[in-house]
C-alpha cells in the first residue's frame, strides 16, 4: 500500500516554496532593476554620442532639423508605403523628421533603431489627430521611452512653410554644442516618466509665441516635475506631498536615467532631479502652470530667470 503526502507536510511544502519565493522576488526585481538601468544608459550614450557626432559634421550646430525623408520611419512596416505626399505633409507623418520624430535627426549616427526604445518596455499607440491609428502604428513615434530636451537642441517647423509662427525654435543657449556652458552636468536625453511624450516640452514666453522666431526654454520648474513623479497629485499645486510617495508606475526604479550633453549617462534618483530643478518662483514664472506636461509648451509671462545656477538644465554660468 502505497503512503501519500499527509495534510500537514503539503502545507509544510507550500510554505517553504511561499518563503523561497519571498526571498527570489526582490532579488530578482533587483536583477531586472539593474539591467534596465544598464540598457538605458547604454542606449543612451549612444543617442547622445550621435548628436554629437552630428555636430562635428555640422560646424558644431545641433540636429534640429524640420524635413521630409521617405522610407525613414522609424516603425519598418511604413518604410515601403507609398502615401499621400509620401507621409510628410498630411496624416499619417510617417516621413517627416521634425520634433515628434527627433530620433530620425541622429538615426544615421545610431545606425539601430531599437536603441531609441527601452527593451523591457512597450511602446505607447494612443492615437492622436496627426496620427490617427496611433502615434507607432500610424506615425512611426517612439513615445513614453526616451525624451529629447528640446531647449538645448532647439528645433524647427519649417517644412515647406515660410514664415510660420514659432516656426524657428531657438535654444535659449544658442545653436552649438560649445554653448552649453556645463556640459557634463547638462540633461540633453533622459527616461521620460510620461507615456504620451517623446520629448521634453519647452518652456516659451506667450507674448512672443506668434513670432516666426521664438527662444525656448528647458521645462525647469520644480512643481511640474513633482506632479509627474509623484504618486499624489494633490489638485496641482506642486510639492505637498512627501517623496516617499512616488509614482511607481511611471517611476518603476525611483528614478531616471539621463543622458548629458558630453555623451556620458547615469541614474539620477526623483529626489534628486528635484533638487536639480528651481521652483516656478526661483525660475522667475510664478504664473505657470503646475499641473505636468500638458503639451509641448509650458506658458508664462515674459523670459525665465536663466542666470540662477541649475547646471542640470543649463542654467547658470
Amino acid at each position: 500500500m502505497k503512503k501519500g503526502f499527509t495534510l500537514i507536510e503539503m502545507l509544510i511544502v507550500v510554505a517553504i516554496v511561499a518563503i523561497l519565493a519571498a526571498i527570489l522576488y526582490p532579488v530578482l526585481a533587483q536583477a531586472k532593476g539593474i539591467a534596465h538601468k544598464a540598457s538605458a544608459v547604454q542606449s543612451q550614450k549612444q543617442i547622445a554620442l550621435g548628436f554629437l557626432m552630428y555636430a562635428g559634421d555640422s560646424d558644431d550646430a545641433w540636429a534640429r532639423q524640420d524635413d521630409c525623408q521617405p522610407g525613414s520611419s522609424l516603425n519598418p512596416k511604413h518604410r515601403d508605403r507609398r502615401v499621400y505626399q509620401d507621409g510628410c505633409l498630411s496624416a499619417p507623418l510617417y516621413n517627416r523628421t521634425g520634433f515628434n520624430a527627433w530620433q530620425r535627426w541622429v538615426a544615421p549616427y545610431v545606425k539601430e533603431s531599437a536603441v531609441f526604445r527601452m527593451k523591457d518596455r512597450e511602446v505607447s499607440d494612443r492615437p492622436t489627430p496627426s496620427c490617427p491609428e496611433g502615434q507607432w502604428s500610424s506615425c512611426g513615434r517612439i513615445v513614453g521611452h526616451f525624451a529629447l530636451n528640446l531647449a538645448v537642441t532647439g528645433s524647427l517647423k519649417t517644412f515647406r512653410r515660410e514664415g510660420l509662427s514659432n516656426g524657428i525654435r531657438d535654444s535659449f543657449l544658442g545653436p552649438v554644442t560649445t554653448s552649453v556652458p556645463h556640459p557634463s552636468e547638462t540633461m540633453l536625453i533622459m527616461e521620460m516618466p510620461n507615456p504620451e511624450l517623446g520629448y521634453l516640452p519647452t518652456a516659451i514666453d506667450a507674448a512672443r509665441e506668434e513670432d516666426v522666431r521664438v527662444t525656448h526654454f528647458p521645462p525647469a520648474y520644480r512643481e511640474i516635475w513633482a506632479h509627474e513623479l509623484l504618486a499624489e497629485k494633490n489638485g496641482c499645486k506642486g510639492l505637498h506631498e512627501p517623496m516617499t510617495k512616488i509614482d511607481h508606475e511611471r517611476v518603476q526604479l525611483g528614478g531616471l536615467v539621463v543622458g548629458y550633453v558630453d555623451g556620458h549617462a547615469g541614474f539620477v534618483s526623483a529626489r534628486e532631479l528635484l533638487a536639480r530643478t528651481p521652483s516656478a518662483h526661483e525660475y522667475g514664472v510664478p504664473d505657470a502652470q503646475h499641473c505636468g506636461f500638458e503639451n509641448m509648451y509650458l506658458r508664462h509671462r515674459g523670459a525665465p530667470n536663466t542666470r540662477i545656477r541649475y547646471p542640470f538644465w543649463g542654467l547658470g554660468e
